[in-house]
């Protein structure tokens, strides 16, 4: 199913939004090819029609769904937050680590050097043993490795997203 996802063949596409429980939706996304458009009115009755039934399916079956071992419940935005965090922590050192969770946040170096208590020449140079140990040349780079990381995540996975990212040098 995930194939399907950025198919090019595509006329029109929708997402049906089902509200499972206050920790979870759920998005359905439909495509069609072809580009009649007499059948859109219809295809929307039928949906409309049966909405319902699909929501009581996807409510009925959400439970169903394992969640590997370890792995974070709860919200889409606690997961992600929690794997930003982590991002680095097995690579860097605990001061490097803290540094990237600034700069993720978007704070420049003085500012980090203000929260750190340090100067801005000893952030620097912690920016250069970073960019060093991860193979980059700008904050732009540090932030493409973050999402290619996050992209490779399973739902089973609670370490440093970056260590997937090196393991798998082709994604870098």
């Amino acid at each position: 199913m995930l194939k399907s996802l950025g198919r090019k063949d595509l006329r029109d596409e929708m997402g049906v939004f089902i509200h499972i429980n206050d920790e979870a939706s759920l998005v359905l996304s439909l495509g069609r090819r072809s580009q009649n458009h007499d059948k859109v009115t219809n295809d929307k009755a039928f949906l409309d029609d049966i909405f319902d039934c699909t929501r009581a399916m996807c409510r009925q079956h959400w439970p169903l769904i394992k969640v590997g071992e370890g792995a974070i419940i709860g919200s889409f935005n606690t997961r992600v937050r929690a794997l930003v965090d982590r991002f680095g922590s097995e690579t860097l050192s605990e001061r490097e680590h803290e540094i990237v969770q600034l700069i993720l946040q978007g704070h420049s170096g003085k500012s980090m050097a203000r929260m750190l208590g340090v100067s801005p020449e000893t952030v620097k140079v912690f920016r250069k043993r970073i960019h060093h140990k991860l193979n980059i040349h700008s904050q732009g780079e540090l932030f493409s490795r973050l999402l290619a990381s996050l992209t490779m995540i399973t739902s089973d996975h609670v370490g440093d997203p970056l260590v997937l990212l090196r393991q798998n040098p082709k994604k870098q």
